[in-house]
């Protein structure tokens, strides 16, 4: 299923802030877009700067945690009382102003928690397995087949020969970059394939995302140097294997803005199910941080689904688990004056109804 060259682009990422929302009879007294900023402590200093880190919920607590590219990595856990510890779980990894690399957090193996993978100027990659929800991790780059050598930049997971698991790409300071096919259960090993995509990256970024709005993942790759274009590459699966193609399902996540979830739904988790709701079978987090400064895209892709079978869609919302059933086959969606077959949009529920005070004195009998 290859995936062809269209044009040398930039590429810009951009989260959505919350939405202060105006109500009937009152001024809005703030911008549209604020930005509330949350302090939240850290057991242990963490101070320096390492340039990037990736995101995402890997004890599942419904707190982001993040890696931090500095002395050697930091993993920044969530505790429950909102707090963070930082810890040394896995090995040091060298990290320096010459040597900026990226990181990556999916869930490569679908057993439902994210896993952490950490680009190397020397040494090829590190895969790490997330073992659970206490944040230990297994040290699978050998066991799934991945380079142990070369100097890697980034790296991205997506699904883009929609067959259920997600596939890898690999960019490197110098020579090609590289596509891993994902051979799923049981054992979740990559190997390397062609697709199309064969590039010199110059230690550039890539990311996975349907460009397109056809229901395959597309790739952008990105360049650090001026002798070198950046590339977007199409998927040809629709054109190359129709039925495969149609095996996929796309979420996009409204939040209601303030009092509840972030409008685009950044840092939202989601998990597709069983029909029953009994059977864990992949799953998706929004906007997460990673790469070099970049971000998981704002639309979850699931492949290897049947399009006329039904599903159950876990969202984790701010304010709790709120389940979708949805078949592939009729989901579509319309944003502005464009309709997106295979698009399926989870809005979040208004849990209750606030009162706002917006301006109270006291009055005499008279009034």
């Amino acid at each position: 299923h290859h995936l062809r060259a269209q044009l040398g682009v930039g590429c810009e990422n951009a989260v959505e802030a919350d939405q202060v929302q105006s109500r009937p009879g009152h001024q809005r007294s703030q911008p549209l877009h604020e930005l509330q900023r949350r302090h939240h402590q850290v057991r242990g200093a963490v101070t320096g700067n390492g340039d990037f880190a990736s995101s995402g919920d890997l004890n599942n607590d419904g707190i982001a945690d993040f890696y931090y590219h500095y002395n050697g990595g930091r993993l920044l856990l969530s505790q429950t009382d909102r707090t963070y510890t930082h810890t040394r779980r896995i090995p040091s990894v060298s990290f320096a102003d010459a040597n900026k690399v990226g990181s990556v957090m999916a869930d490569y193996d679908n057993d439902g928690d994210l896993d952490l993978l950490i680009a190397q100027r020397s040494g090829g990659v590190l895969l790490y397995r997330n073992q659970g929800t206490t944040g230990t991790f297994t040290d699978a780059t050998t066991a799934a087949g991945l380079p142990t050598t070369g100097d890697t930049t980034s790296a991205d997971f997506g699904d883009f020969d929609n067959d259920g698991d997600q596939d890898l790409f690999i960019t490197a300071v110098s020579g090609q970059a590289a596509m891993y096919a994902n051979s799923g259960a049981p054992r979740y090993t990559f190997s390397l394939v062609s697709e199309g995509v064969a590039t010199e990256t110059r230690g550039g970024d890539c990311v996975f995302a349907d460009a397109d709005n056809d229901g395959d993942l597309d790739l952008f790759v990105g360049t650090q140097a001026t002798t070198h274009a950046s590339r977007l590459f199409i998927n040809a699966l629709n054109e190359q294997d129709p039925v495969a193609a149609q095996r996929r399902l796309m979420v996009r996540v409204l939040g209601r803005g303030q009092g509840g979830t972030n409008l685009a739904g950044a840092g939202v988790r989601v998990e597709l199910w069983n029909a029953p709701n009994t059977q864990f079978l992949q799953r998706r987090d929004l906007g997460a941080a990673r790469g070099l400064g970049g971000q998981r895209p704002l639309f979850a892709h699931f492949g290897g689904v049947t399009p006329s079978t039904t599903y159950t869609l876990r969202v984790y919302f701010v304010g709790g688990v709120q389940t979708f059933p949805v078949m592939p086959a009729n989901a579509t969606t319309t944003i502005g004056a464009t309709t997106i077959p295979g698009l399926f949009t989870a809005v979040e529920a208004n849990t209750g109804n606030a009162i706002v005070v917006v301006r109270w004195r006291e009055v005499g009998a008279d009034e």
